[in-house]
């Protein structure tokens, strides 16, 4: 990685002669000369939907089906492969180790994130063995009962990690029980936020209630680790990872430069931001934003006081064909409202799976309506929100 630059753009010229050679969405962008990525349309989820076949490549070996969430745009369901998975675990890896100072395998470490595996009573003993070797404690954040978080605290505790993930939002409700309660908790070297935006509410409190910094990590299920925050508070980016745009509209375009199962080029990943114009006084080659807009996932609240992570319910529309896209609005703590744009005849069983497992988070008593409309609003930032809370907390 001497070269970036250099390894970057010959990694990006690799996969546009790939992907212009095996996959028939691309192969209409085939010239006789450079293949330039700049005469590639951007790509949207629509798309990904509608030329799933045509974005695949066939003779790629070692592919898995993935899935994103999160709180805005649409379920989308994606192939990667081995090469993809390797990368951005060595994106990853090369963050802690570069900016952050420590082999990220090797230290204690508290993991808040979300699991349905754990809220559906499942074992999952790979999941368990990885933790182990890795040192690792998991905590569910999908589900969290109000009288969870005094336990929480008590393991982390008990624990002393070298540092604490989690999705942003988690940690902040996390900082804000320990203000709470007033409890004492263990004091981490760093906390790194992922897979939401880190306000600046939300970092004052983490950091004040943890008593250290707290550093954001930016990426997607689509295109692994696009970018995240060294000492200086700047977001540089994964340029042998990803290869990143900023439109003149500010709208985030991405290349993975390492899925060839499917080649996802220019990728409308629904964020924007703007490229830093100067290097950055910690000294990375790497460029980095100065400005990044992210999502924020709406916490549910159900009859108990517990908080369930708005991540929980868009997981329930993993794989569901016949979902074109959808939202899930808490109307009261007893009501969730779901609307869905449909794609295709809606399988009873589904939607009564769909609804037992609501019902478990929020209470057997739970009212769970269905409305099949032909397009759900958008935020006035033309965002469209996944999940939505209308009960004041």
């Amino acid at each position: 990685m001497h070269d970036l630059g250099a390894f970057s753009e010959h990694a990006l010229s690799t996969l546009l002669l790939h992907a212009t050679t095996h996959n028939r969405y691309y192969r209409q962008y085939a010239t006789n000369g450079t293949l330039r990525i700049a005469d590639f349309p951007v790509l949207t989820k629509e798309i990904i939907q509608r030329e799933f076949e045509a974005l695949r490549s066939p003779s790629t070996a070692q592919t898995f089906l993935n899935s994103s969430g999160g709180s805005t745009g649409a379920p989308q369901t994606f192939l990667q492969d081995a090469h993809f998975a390797s990368w951005t675990a060595t994106t990853t890896r090369y963050y802690f180790k570069r900016f952050l100072g420590i082999d990220e395998d090797c230290v204690k470490k508290v993991v808040l994130w979300g699991s349905e595996r754990d809220t559906f009573k499942q074992r999952d003993w790979k999941a368990r063995t990885r933790n182990w070797l890795t040192n690792t404690l998991f905590l569910n954040s999908f589900l969290i009962p109000e009288e969870s978080w005094k336990h929480y605290v008590r393991r982390i505790n008990s624990f002393k990690p070298y540092f604490i993930r989690g999705y942003a939002s988690s940690l902040y409700e996390l900082a804000s029980a320990v203000e709470k309660y007033d409890l004492q908790i263990h004091q981490p070297t760093f906390v790194c936020s992922s897979a939401e935006m880190l306000h600046d509410f939300m970092r004052q409190r983490i950091e004040d209630v943890f008593g250290c910094k707290a550093f954001d990590f930016y990426g997607s299920r689509e295109v692994g680790p696009v970018a995240a925050e060294c000492q200086e508070g700047s977001r540089h980016i994964f340029t042998f990872n990803n290869w990143v745009e900023v439109t003149s509209a500010g709208e985030i375009l991405i290349t993975n430069l390492h899925n060839y199962s499917m080649p996802l080029i220019r990728y409308a990943i629904g964020d924007t931001g703007e490229f830093g114009r100067h290097p950055c006084v910690c000294g990375s080659p790497l460029p980095y934003f100065t400005r990044l807009t992210g999502r924020v996932s709406d916490h549910f609240i159900n009859g108990d006081g517990g908080l369930i992570h708005g991540e929980y319910f868009t997981h329930l529309f993993y794989h569901r064909t016949w979902v074109r896209t959808f939202q899930v609005n808490q109307v009261s703590l007893t009501e969730i409202q779901i609307l869905i744009v449909r794609r295709g005849e809606a399988p009873s069983t589904e939607m009564e799976d769909i609804e037992a497992k609501i019902r478990l988070v929020m209470s057997q008593g739970c009212k769970v309506t269905w409305q099949f409309v032909d397009e759900i609003e958008k935020t006035p930032q033309g965002k469209h929100l996944f999940t939505r809370s209308l009960v004041e907390r």
